[in-house]
């Protein structure tokens, strides 16, 4: 397992790479979904064309084998539910129903009760808001 440290590193980074999407703050849209991916893939210490390439079952089986921290489900789960909004939006289909079964593999895996629908700008700010509250 990862230390705390690092967690809260992989957390950040995801969040300021999704706040930095909804809020429009990329040049274009292949700049949006390489800066997710790569932060997707820098989370799970994959690199991200590999997992992204691979099937559901084989994206849990790698996950499974390597150091992926089940902390870090919710993030992935719901990274990966917003690209593929995002991927659907630019005609993408294919990719977006893939990243979608993807996130629900990893849900399914790791108990992870995200839906789609956690996956809004909107419902993603709150996410982090709570997160960075003070416990």
């Amino acid at each position: 397992m990862f230390e705390k440290d690092y967690l809260m590193r992989m957390f950040l980074q995801l969040g300021y790479i999704l706040r930095k999407s909804w809020l429009g703050h990329f040049d274009n849209s292949f700049e949006e979904l390489e800066e997710i991916e790569n932060a997707i893939g820098d989370a799970v210490d994959m690199d991200h064309k590999l997992m992204f390439s691979l099937t559901p079952e084989s994206v849990v089986s790698m996950l499974q084998i390597g150091d992926f921290d089940p902390e870090l489900g919710g993030y992935i789960v719901r990274a990966l539910f917003y690209e593929a909004d995002l991927l659907e939006k630019l005609g993408r289909i294919g990719t977006a129903d893939l990243r979608r079964a993807q996130a629900n593999a990893i849900a399914e895996a790791y108990s992870v009760d995200v839906s789609i629908a956690d996956a809004s700008p909107e419902a993603l700010e709150e996410y982090f808001k709570q997160l960075e509250e003070p416990t």
